[in-house]
């Protein structure tokens, strides 16, 4: 017993060997160092024989998926659809008779309807005492070739103002033009218009009279009416009865009232003496450039300038050219009857 245990080999105490855990670590690490060598060996020393690849774009467009669908769907659609019935013409010959009965005789009649070229003179007196006269007279008419003392014209809207004071009607008397040949004037240019063409009158002396408040289209029946009113109220005594207002009396007020009307052509006769009564009191002439320059600016307000004749009797030197004047810048023409 002795001799044994003298012959085994004793591992010191505090000493023990390596278990086989440790060996196969080991092992492990060795086989991982040659995985890492070798792939480092294949791709950093050995070049690759694959080409690069190429990040080029197709030209092929590939639409969307609901556009592709919606259009098969169109042409499943074509091909299923059915083409159109075709419906054979109707011919007029196969659904009429062949010969139409004779028209019956009927009684031979001769029409004749009368169109009246204007509104009624009752339409239109009622259409003036409702207010809307003046809306009528800016409606256009037809245009008139018209003659008043040697001046002529052509216009659709026509107003004769007539000078009818003391001085003008002693002039006329002294020119051998009596005041009675002026109104018969008056009349026979009236009656030569279209039934269509606007006209006005209008009398003054200091004030004014107006045959109507709106020119009126020349109709058989306000003809006849501006007789009635150049027979019964045309002045020939050389003053206004009973034409009365408020407000600027003479000419330049005369004028203001015609441009109002909106006439196309306007027939100033007159002796060209123009007064006016002052503010306080009295009369005093009336400057012929204030005139101009009143008449100038009412013509700005119009759409188109309206032109002015002036026929003078008996005019004197100064105020003949003022006549001249004011009708030369309004596109009119002068015409003198001299004693």
């Amino acid at each position: 017993m002795g001799r044994r245990a003298a012959g085994k080999s004793r591992v010191p105490p505090g000493r023990r060997r390596p278990s086989r855990v440790v060996s196969l670590f080991l092992l492990a690490l060795g086989v991982q160092a040659a995985l890492v060598a070798t792939t480092l060996f294949v791709v950093v020393l050995v070049p690759p024989e694959r080409e690069q690849p190429d990040f080029g774009a197709s030209q092929t467009i590939h639409l969307p998926q609901r556009q592709l669908e919606h259009q098969q769907a169109v042409a499943a659609f074509e091909q299923v659809a059915q083409a159109p019935l075709a419906m054979e013409k109707v011919r007029l010959e196969e659904v009429t008779p062949e010969a139409l009965p004779d028209v019956p005789a009927l009684p031979s009649m001769n029409l004749s309807p009368a169109t009246p070229s204007a509104a009624s003179p009752a339409a239109t007196a009622l259409l003036g005492a409702a207010g809307f006269g003046s809306q009528l007279g800016d409606l256009g008419g037809e245009a008139s070739s018209v003659s008043l003392l040697g001046v002529e014209d052509r216009a659709e809207r026509i107003l004769i103002v007539l000078d009818v004071s003391r001085s003008v009607v002693n002039a006329m008397a002294s020119a051998g033009q009596p005041i009675e040949q002026i109104r018969e004037e008056t009349l026979a240019l009236i009656e030569g218009l279209n039934a269509n063409t606007l006209f006005g009158l209008l009398q003054h002396s200091r004030q004014y009279e107006l045959f109507r408040d709106y020119l009126l289209p020349a109709t058989v029946a306000n003809k006849a009416a501006a007789r009635r009113w150049m027979r019964t109220e045309f002045e020939t005594a050389g003053s206004l009865s009973g034409q009365k207002y408020e407000g600027e009396d003479g000419v330049a007020a005369v004028l203001e009232a015609a441009f109002d009307l909106r006439p196309q052509v306007i027939f100033l006769l007159s002796d060209g003496s123009y007064q006016r009564t002052r503010p306080g009191g009295g009369q005093e002439t009336i400057p012929w450039r204030e005139l101009e320059e009143r008449v100038q600016l009412r013509q700005d307000q119009l759409e188109r300038p309206a032109r002015l004749h002036t026929i003078g009797f008996a005019v004197d030197e100064d105020d003949r050219s003022g006549f001249r004047r004011l009708a030369r810048r309004n596109g009119g023409r002068s015409e003198f009857y001299d004693e």
